[in-house]
């Protein structure tokens, strides 16, 4: 039986604009509009990153910190974090010499010949996990727990699977989380999108929920005290929304 998760609509986004959200709930706003700007909305301001170059890549979120970088020759991971002060502090995580970009705010390095994946939060040194390389056309998503998420078309119930990844959304909360959420964008029970919470410790999904209120998802940007926010379109204008998740699915 499918449930319904009812969405509702709290401000339109800009165009050209795209959303994040940290743990704490602070929402990120990134315009990707050359030169782009990064920053939050505070008090009927917006607080905006200083940048030491005008092109972003590789974002992501973790903890409370937004991670990415820029386009400068010097290769440079960033984090930001807005304060309760109003002031967003930016900070150099590290020099990525030797690392690779992945998607998703992962990044690899090759040791011995063996290919390891990390988060940009992660120490190269000690964090990184081996690739399983008997697998092929494995799309990383994220990490979590120690362990890689992956999608990939498979009949196997114990990855991520479905018609075709450009139709899954995947959310990898923090590590106090449990659930991982997925999104399905295939019409059922007169719903666009379809919602799974997967428990990462019993391998088991959980739903799905039809989500209502929303005509074609975007992303999964958060989930912050039961609330999961999206990006989306509603009768062609993108919007940012929020829907109440059940009990017993946030951990």
């Amino acid at each position: 039986m499918t449930c319904v998760l009812e969405l509702t609509t709290k401000e339109k986004i800009p165009k050209e604009t795209c959303i994040f959200q940290v743990e704490d709930g602070t929402i990120f706003y990134r315009n990707y509009k050359y030169p782009e700007r990064l920053y939050v909305k505070w008090q009927g301001n917006e607080i905006e990153v200083k940048l030491a170059a005008p092109v972003l890549f590789n974002l992501c979120t973790f903890e409370n910190s937004l991670y990415f970088q820029t386009d400068e020759t010097e290769q440079k991971i960033y984090k930001a974090e807005f304060m309760p002060s109003g002031v967003l502090d930016v900070a150099i995580v590290r020099h990525a010499e030797d690392e690779r970009s992945e998607s998703h705010g992962l990044m690899s390095r090759l040791v011995d010949g063996k290919r390891y994946i990390y988060r940009m939060c992660d120490d190269p040194e000690s964090d990184g996990i081996l690739v399983d390389s008997s697998y092929s056309g494995l799309i990383h998503r994220g990490v979590h727990r120690g362990k890689i998420i992956n999608l990939l078309e498979t009949s196997s119930s114990s990855n991520l699977t479905g018609p075709n990844s450009d139709q899954l959304k995947c959310f990898i909360p923090g590590e106090a989380s449990k659930f991982v959420y997925v999104a399905y964008l295939g019409h059922l029970s007169g719903c666009s999108t379809m919602l799974w919470a997967l428990d990462t410790e019993k391998l088991e999904f959980f739903g799905p929920w039809g989500l209502r209120g929303i005509d074609t998802l975007h992303e999964i940007v958060g989930v912050h005290n039961g609330i999961i926010t999206v990006t989306g379109k509603k009768d062609k204008i993108d919007y940012l929304m929020t829907g109440q998740l059940q009990k017993g699915y946030v951990s």
